[in-house]
């Protein structure tokens, strides 16, 4: 049986709200082509409430870079806070960076903090503290050494008042990875983590779901298919620059030698190996992303490859990502 709408459904914010329960309830019924008509009306439906050009997102990522580059990073090394506490973990939506970070949280020097606006937040702060003003590319370089280094220490200091007593900290704000040029010389001893997932999986991932505001690319293919090129170019440039500042992780590669990778991840924290890290299912830290029941339980490899499950309807995806030269 169809999961129909209610004829007085006629708010877009109610139709796509029935739409993606719809696909849920013919999903755990085995009704692949039921759920994938609910799930496609719902992701119509969000659409048209949102005001929304990926132009703007693909401009600010081409300007961080831009100006990130390799010659000014070498001409500001040096400025940042010292200070070895941070662990940045990065990524797409829907990419595994909520199971990276229960393991690392797992640790008992490291205190799991969650998707935080505090790295941004800090730096829009010391901005408007200098007025500087104008795009990114007229003011980010007009900042002096000392405002990189304040970045830093505003930054660590908004943490200290949720941290607790742990000498170490994740950081889990995915839009952190547009910003891994300013954190290299921010807080030139952080560790970044980058979780990165097979291009199918990880945008019908986020296709799949309804998110908050700050992920508007995700209810067309032609958008998110944009989105998710501009962030593997942004992130190929950073792991050109910052070799040894940054870890990439395969999702896959981390789901098939879970111990060898949870030992490489712990490592490269320069942390000292502990078991608990193996069993993040055990972590009993508060998770408020939309992978909180799955890192309750332990590590399972049905999410590799989901996206076959709906291949049959899912060619305008797979064409919208060759469009942007992306391999799947």
């Amino acid at each position: 049986i169809d999961f129909q709408l209610s004829n007085n459904s006629n708010k877009p914010n109610e139709k796509y709200h029935a739409h993606f329960a719809g696909y849920r309830i013919q999903e755990s019924r085995g009704n692949y082509g039921n759920a994938f008509r609910h799930l496609e009306e719902g992701n119509l439906n969000k659409r048209e409430t949102l005001k929304y050009n990926i132009l703007e997102d693909q401009e600010i990522e081409r300007s961080l870079t831009n100006i990130l580059n390799s010659d000014f990073i070498k001409s500001h090394t040096g400025v940042g806070n010292n200070s070895a506490a941070p662990i940045f973990i990065v990524g797409f939506p829907r990419s595994g960076t909520t199971l990276v970070e229960q393991i690392i949280s797992s640790h008992s020097e490291v205190k799991g903090l969650g998707e935080i606006p505090f790295f941004v937040n800090s730096t829009v702060q010391v901005k408007n503290k200098y007025r500087l003003r104008g795009s990114l590319s007229e003011w980010l370089p007009r900042l002096g050494d000392h405002a990189w280094k304040e970045i830093g220490d505003v930054y660590l200091q908004k943490i200290e008042k949720i941290s607790g007593e742990k000498t170490r900290f994740t950081d889990k704000a995915l839009l952190n990875y547009r910003a891994i040029g300013i954190i290299r010389l921010c807080l030139p001893n952080a560790k970044i983590i980058h979780i990165d997932r097979n291009a199918m999986d990880v945008c019908f991932g986020c296709y799949r779901q309804l998110f908050n505001e700050n992920w508007k690319f995700t209810y067309a293919f032609d958008e998110l298919a944009a989105a998710y090129a501009s962030y593997q170019t942004t992130m190929s440039q950073w792991r050109k620059l910052f070799p040894s500042f940054l870890m990439r992780i395969s999702y896959e590669d981390l789901i098939k030698n879970f111990d060898k990778s949870v030992s490489d991840i712990i490592s490269f924290c320069e942390l000292e190996y502990e078991t608990a890290c193996q069993n993040p299912h055990e972590n009993q830290r508060v998770v408020t992303t939309l992978s909180a029941s799955q890192v309750r339980q332990p590590v399972f490899k049905s999410g590799i490859n989901r996206w076959r499950m709906y291949e049959e309807y899912l060619t305008p995806l797979q064409e919208a990502l060759t469009r942007q030269g992306i391999n799947y």
